[in-house]
């Protein structure tokens, strides 16, 4: 990129590589890494902190359906049948149409 190499590939990757390597594996990169990572010193728990940040996520529990419940007031009924009405009414026929409007 320092040489405006704006169209950076594989081929322009390889030929960097020996540069690559002598700026980044260097004793003072490693042992640095190293640390960070908890592995020399040892140290457990930056370890355990590092294996919690790259750990894959635990796929969620899917979540079960809950059982309506009665409603305790006139306005939770009336909002209910509101719901229903919307979400139904299109689907049903002309005859359950009217039973259910009533």
């Amino acid at each position: 990129m320092r040489n405006l190499d704006l169209d950076y590939n594989v081929a322009s990757f390889m030929r960097n590589m020996q540069e690559i390597q002598a700026e980044t594996f260097k004793k003072g990169t490693i042992h640095s890494a190293f640390r960070k990572a908890g592995i020399w010193p040892i140290s457990c728990k930056t370890a355990l902190e590092k294996m919690k940040t790259y750990t894959p996520p635990k796929p969620l529990e899917p979540e079960l359906p809950t059982l309506p419940q009665t409603s305790t007031r006139f306005a939770h009924a009336e909002y209910g049948l509101i719901h229903w009405k919307e979400k139904i009414q299109e689907k049903l026929s002309s005859p359950s149409q009217e039973s259910f409007n009533s």
